[in-house]
């Protein structure tokens, strides 16, 4: 086999119900080059490992990275990407499904005018089988500062990894933002502006070409929980705490001119948060840690606030 020019790096937990549909949709993309896909799965996870296994020794482009412990997206993402060959990265969730032009789309952009980055537009299936096409999508070219606004802003341009192709390269820069804990939620709203801040240029297509499926019980994002505002507040502190270690002026106030839009996201998951019954004392708590956070004219806190491990833990050096 001929060395593949695309990796898909997939992780997987939990996904006996959905993997063979993800692994077909691979199988069946249309790309006359080289590709691979490569999921990082843990042995423990005896039936989405089994089924990984079969299709590993029946395809000789699909591959699987293992460890035996239980690893988080992050690390399965990071395990697998260790091992991947393509001089271009694409990122697929285990639930979900690739349309047939996905890679050939994406990655006849990413040649055609030498981007970093190229983004798609996606459907959004729900758990009744209604496909929705994504409504926002549109065509342009970016730079990195304006990647980053239309990231913050996120309409056209969402925070989901999946709708992206990277130059190889462009992970191999650092610090990468990676959320390594098994509970960690948001994972791919700090590693995406991570990624996007060694991006000199992206362009965006209209095409939607991942679908997107939102009937997965087991993902951490539909778990009943009373954390998720919590948790998107500390990934916020820590995207403003990597701009800050780059010392990037025109990042810090892209950073601020978002504080509202960043505001919204915390209220939305904090009525999410008390209607599964969280306590009063943790709803001020989150708010009175996000009047840090968003405060610009001091430097940000570190020490003494419920998002200073989370920075110490997240850092790829």
């Amino acid at each position: 086999m001929k060395k593949p020019v695309i990796s898909v790096i997939m992780p997987v937990y939990k996904a006996e119900r959905t993997l063979a549909r993800a692994l077909d949709s691979f199988l069946a993309q249309d790309i006359e080059e080289p590709v691979e896909l490569i999921m990082g799965v843990s042995s423990s996870d005896k039936e989405s490992y089994e089924i990984a296994k079969q299709y590993e020794k029946k395809h000789k482009s699909i591959h699987v990275a293992s460890k035996k412990e239980r690893m988080s997206c992050a690390g399965g993402r990071l395990e697998a990407f260790q091992i991947s060959h393509g001089t271009h990265i694409c990122f697929m969730d285990a639930d979900d499904e690739l349309a047939p032009n996905y890679l050939s789309t994406l990655y006849k952009k990413a040649i055609e005018t030498d981007a970093d980055c190229v983004n798609c537009s996606f459907y959004e299936v729900t758990s009744k089988g209604k496909v929705k096409k994504f409504p926002f999508a549109k065509n342009s070219s970016l730079d990195k500062y304006k990647a980053l606004n239309a990231f913050f802003s996120d309409i056209s341009f969402r925070g989901f990894v999946w709708t992206k192709m990277f130059k190889r390269d462009i992970l191999l820069y650092r610090p990468i933002l990676l959320l390594r804990e098994n509970d960690d939620l948001f994972e791919d709203v700090p590693f995406t502006a991570s990624l996007l801040e060694f991006c000199d240029s992206v362009v965006t297509i209209k095409d939607p070409l991942y679908y997107y499926h939102k009937d997965n019980p087991s993902s951490l994002t539909t778990t009943k929980r009373t954390d998720r505002a919590q948790r998107h507040l500390w990934t916020f502190a820590l995207i403003r705490h990597h701009f800050n270690f780059f010392n990037d002026e025109k990042l810090l106030k892209l950073f601020a001119a978002h504080r509202l839009r960043f505001y919204f996201s915390l209220k939305y998951d904090l009525k999410i948060d008390k209607k599964n019954g969280a306590s009063k004392e943790y709803l001020k708590s989150v708010m009175n840690e996000w009047k840090i956070v968003k405060n610009m004219k001091k430097p940000l806190q570190t020490t003494g606030v419920s998002y200073s491990q989370f920075l110490k833990r997240t850092w790829l050096g």
